[in-house]
């Protein structure tokens, strides 16, 4: 769901998607991220697939800390973890996965 915006910079993403995202950059399995972040593998699975558009606030600040955001991507993050069905502009750049990123 990728949209360019004002340039090549920036994109439309999802809570689901930047989670992913941002999980993948960290070379994390979804199982791995639920031991980061204290949470269970289903409600990593359940976010990434979009089936809970609404993740709970404590769960938000959970994954941050586990994916060791920066200020611009923690924003990002909790901009889109309140849209529930916008998707918010996030710098590509910031959010792209690494070369060779572990994917679930």
């Amino acid at each position: 769901m990728e949209q360019a915006s004002r340039g090549d910079a920036l994109v439309r993403a999802t809570f689901a998607e930047l989670l992913r995202q941002h999980r993948r950059r960290e070379l994390l399995s979804q199982e791995l991220l639920a031991e980061r972040a204290g949470l269970s593998a289903r409600t990593i699975r359940s976010l990434e697939d979009g089936r809970n558009r609404r993740p709970r606030p404590s769960s938000v600040r959970l994954l941050i800390g586990a994916l060791e955001l920066s200020e611009a991507e923690r924003a990002s993050f909790l901009a889109a973890a309140r849209q529930t069905r916008r998707p918010v502009e996030v710098d590509r750049r910031a959010a792209a996965p690494a070369v060779g990123a572990v994917t679930a």
